[in-house]
């Protein structure tokens, strides 16, 4: 977790398309909340801008995502998009990263926002009526070829302006005559438009959208916190526990292989299910399942269903309390029958063997995916 990661979370984005992880043709960690389905966008290497951070690559012809009509989407009044973009290619025309839109003339098929570039400026499309056009298209700022920038557009629909904001400064404000409306069967287009064309080339990454204003102030540490990320990976390791074919529940740590440093420690589940996480080890590790000890029996001592006491000499068994109370004041005559349960004062125990630990070595640990 970064605090990138933190601070877009905190903001509570409506959508956020990481665009860093695919699953068949699905972006598998792209849906807060809005899954889309793809063709044509491949995985790319990492834009260094937020360093950590990897995304897609938008060919400009073919790539293509889209989500369902989903209403939360239909956004009329304020809204933010945002993202973290790396044009390439050709600057010419239309080329939108976000676009909720789809074919057809009617007020129910208005495009209600589309965020991108044309010909090297801002671009901001929506429609209102019946097809009617608002097409704002910057003019101070230029974009450059292969470079990479977190790029931001806010709707204020109570002023009628969009601002576009470049790597957390704001940059433009463009006014426009007539808010979105209908819209009611669009889908979210990202990388291009519905009805075809216009689509982005280029990398992409952290595509968000937010159904209110952010301030100037949020954009800017927005941009602050992804280029000053420090990313702590966290790695892990599970599996599951067995004795005698069976489930079991045990304490499970993992250690260092070469030097024995503890790095976690977990408890198998009733199904004897357990994973274990730390930070930044990514080495070989050692994996043992251990029996709860327990502590030693102590006279006139107030025991809890589930304690796990041992005798003062221990004699390779320890006893689990089945029945809430307190022990007596001299140590009892332990026993060893398996499926016997016996009073030590008012409390009722029954008895375990304490099994020697069970080792797993060397186990290669794997890389948490970010969340």
């Amino acid at each position: 977790m970064s605090d990138f990661t933190d601070l877009v979370n905190s903001l509570k984005p409506l959508a956020w398309y990481r665009l860093n992880e695919t699953e068949g043709s699905t972006l598998k960690d792209s849906a807060r909340f809005y899954d889309a389905s793809m063709t044509d966008v491949q995985l790319q290497e990492s834009l260094s801008l937020f360093p950590g951070t990897s995304g897609v690559h938008f060919n400009g012809n073919t790539s293509l995502a889209t989500t369902d009509v989903h209403s939360a989407l239909q956004i009329v009044g304020d809204i933010t998009v945002a993202g973290l973009i790396k044009p390439t290619g050709s600057m010419s025309g239309s080329k939108y990263l976000f676009h909720c839109s789809t074919s057809g003339e009617g007020r129910s098929e208005n495009f209600l926002w589309g965020f991108g570039i044309r010909d090297g400026k801002f671009r901001w499309f929506h429609e209102y009526s019946t097809g009617s056009n608002i097409a704002l298209t910057g003019v101070s700022f230029d974009f450059q070829l292969n470079t990479e920038y977190f790029y931001v557009a806010v709707r204020d629909t109570a002023n009628k302006t969009v601002h576009f904001y470049i790597n957390g400064e704001l940059k433009e404000s463009l006014a426009y005559a007539s808010d979105a409306d209908g819209g009611e069967f669009c889908p979210l287009m990202i990388g291009g438009t519905e009805p075809g064309g216009s689509n982005f080339e280029g990398d992409a990454a952290d595509l968000m959208v937010f159904d209110y204003q952010l301030t100037a102030e949020q954009v800017m540490a927005l941009y602050t916190a992804g280029t000053n990320t420090t990313i702590i990976k966290q790695y892990q390791v599970s599996g599951t526990i067995r004795e005698a074919d069976q489930p079991v529940e045990k304490d499970v740590i993992a250690c260092t292989w070469d030097t024995g440093k503890l790095l976690a420690r977990t408890r198998s589940d009733s199904a004897g299910n357990y994973q274990l996480i730390w930070e930044s080890y990514d080495k070989e590790v050692l994996v043992v399942a251990l029996d709860d000890w327990g502590s030693a029996w102590q006279p006139d001592t107030l025991y809890q269903t589930g304690d796990i006491i041992r005798p003062t000499t221990f004699t390779g068994y320890v006893y689990e309390c089945t029945v809430s109370g307190t022990s007596d004041s001299d140590e009892p005559q332990w026993w060893t029958e398996s499926d016997e349960q016996q009073g030590i004062g008012t409390a009722q125990f029954k008895v375990k063997p304490f099994n020697r630990p069970l080792a797993h070595a060397p186990v290669i640990p794997e890389l948490v995916p970010e969340s």
